[in-house]
């Protein structure tokens, strides 16, 4: 008899496609994230709601204010950190694993 599978949760950024059945992302489709909202829904998805863009940050190797620009409008994400975060969520999804953080120079 097979192992249950994780249920996972239903939360996705706009565009990401997942079967509504399993709950898993639907074969040959990966997310991709193009907006700051994609990006902030994505980044609250993966690193919850408090704290998410400090977590980003740290795991990206960019200024938490950076990452406050960027879904803000300040500055164009930059195409990188679409591409990890889109990454990150399809792994996420997929494994339910979270990005490594790197630790800061204050730890």
């Amino acid at each position: 008899m097979a192992a249950p599978r994780k249920k996972r949760s239903k939360l996705a950024p706009s565009g990401i496609r997942e079967a509504p059945a399993s709950n898993l992302v639907l074969p040959g489709t990966f997310p991709i994230i193009k907006t700051p909202d994609d990006f902030r829904e994505a980044g609250l998805h993966i690193f919850g709601g408090h704290g998410w863009t400090a977590k980003t940050s740290r795991c990206m190797g960019v200024a938490e204010s950076t990452i406050w620009r960027w879904v803000n409008e300040q500055t164009a994400i930059k195409s990188y950190a679409l591409a990890v975060m889109s990454a990150w969520l399809h792994i996420f999804l997929t494994t339910g694993e979270r990005p490594p953080e790197v630790p800061s120079d204050d730890d």
